[in-house]
């Protein structure tokens, strides 16, 4: 068995796994050619960052998969994190641990390049809780009239954006990402290509001259019959401050009398408290009277690598203020390495290992690599781990204490894998 990067004369099995694997209907030449080389165009645009990977036996490729390597915000600290994505087995070479394979290769493959924090989306998330990983923040999808958004911004200042914003906008995402847990850093041709596309509408907040909130959005059909019925579908939200959330949502208030509904995907759980009416139009009920606003769904996942290298890495102030000595008991039985005790002394917003030593404890948690990714990277907050009995902890332990340290800014992401 070798595992390693899928050359140039490969794509087209590589390409042949991932159809086989998410399958799509009526795939005849010309469309297989035009996945070929969309795979092609994307892995030539995405020298640096991504990594195509193989896993072959005698020559023939069963597995394969693709690695994105990122620059994330997370808890006050700009980290290195690796995204693992299109995971495909060939039919003939199911059940044959070759995805397991596959996700090993890959934490070692980050591990060896300094990257301690893993993420993906699972096309099952029971078989990936097994392997260490624990769930991020929900995304809520809204559907939504534009009567019910906000009609209070300054609508003057938004205007239409095409490629010669592309740096303006990368830079309004810039700030974005620097006051946002979970963001990744972006490359400027992301932005080209969205402003380039023809079926991608862009709009801009300035104030005083400077961008400072974008959406992308594009037109859905709402009907087969009535060709002026239309829904919108907002790609991507970002904004600085109250003028530009407020402005771009007028955009779309003012939209009431051409767009049947606005379609919205947020991971801020707040979110609804915008709208007048959040409800999705179903007029069904939820026992007893909750009015049904859309549709919730689990993807992204998070998984801590290696846990003494991913502590180290975090930079000062990456936790709450407070003394405290914690031993945590982890349990990890897809990496051997992260199984163990270890004693972390926090102080002051900063985190340093120290060597085995049960006096002076201030508190002792239990718990697994799954929930304690999704602890660190904030998906979760401790008393609600605790109270759903995902932790446990030693006697005498302070959770309110504890807490205060430990919890942090839910992460956002924005990446497509």
């Amino acid at each position: 068995m070798l595992i390693r990067s899928i050359n140039d004369e490969e794509i087209n099995d590589f390409v042949e796994i991932q159809i086989n694997s998410y399958p799509r209907e009526n795939v005849g030449k010309d469309e297989f050619d035009k996945i070929r080389n969309s795979y092609s165009k994307f892995r030539e645009n995405s020298v640096g960052f991504t990594d195509f990977i193989g896993l072959f036996e005698d020559g023939i490729l069963k597995g394969c998969m693709i690695l994105y390597k990122y620059d994330m915000t997370l808890r006050n600290s700009t980290i290195k994190a690796g995204g693992i994505g299109s995971v495909a087995v060939h039919m003939l070479y199911r059940k044959q641990k070759v995805c397991k394979r596959l996700v090993e290769y890959a934490h070692d493959y980050f591990s060896d390049n300094g990257i301690y924090l893993s993420m993906l989306y699972p096309f099952s998330t029971e078989f990936y809780l097994k392997m260490g990983y624990g769930f991020g923040p929900k995304k809520e999808k809204y559907e939504l009239r534009p009567s019910s958004f906000p009609n209070i911004g300054d609508y003057e200042n938004v205007r239409f954006l095409d490629e010669k914003d592309a740096d303006e906008v990368m830079n309004c995402y810039q700030d974005y990402y620097s006051k946002n847990s979970g963001l990744c850093r972006k490359h400027i041709k992301e932005f080209n290509q969205k402003l380039s596309n023809k079926a991608i509408k862009s709009i801009g907040y300035l104030k005083d001259g400077k961008l400072t909130g974008y959406c992308f959005f594009k037109y859905n059909k709402a009907s087969i019959n009535n060709f002026i019925k239309n829904d919108i579908e907002i790609i991507q939200l970002v904004y600085n401050d109250q003028n530009s959330l407020n402005g771009i949502l007028k955009f779309f208030a003012n939209l009431r009398d051409q767009i049947n509904r606005i379609i919205l995907c947020t991971q801020d759980d707040m979110f609804y408290h915008i709208f007048s009416d959040p409800r999705d139009g179903s007029d069904e009920l939820i026992p007893s009277v909750y009015h049904k606003s859309g549709s919730i769904g689990v993807g992204i996942m998070y998984r801590i690598i290696d846990f003494e290298n991913f502590i180290n890495v975090l930079s000062e102030n990456s936790f709450g203020e407070g003394d405290f000595k914690l031993k945590i008991s982890l349990k990890d039985s897809f990496r051997e390495k992260n199984n163990g005790e270890f004693y972390i002394d926090f102080s002051k917003g900063n985190a340093r290992l120290i060597e085995k030593d049960d006096s002076d404890l201030n508190g002792i948690v239990y718990t697994d690599m799954a929930i304690l990714s999704s602890m660190l990277t904030g998906s979760i907050d401790f008393k609600s781990a605790y109270r759903l009995s995902k932790i446990s902890i030693g006697n005498g332990t302070n959770i309110e204490n504890l807490r205060k340290i430990i919890d942090t800014d839910k992460p956002i992401c924005l990446e497509d894998f």
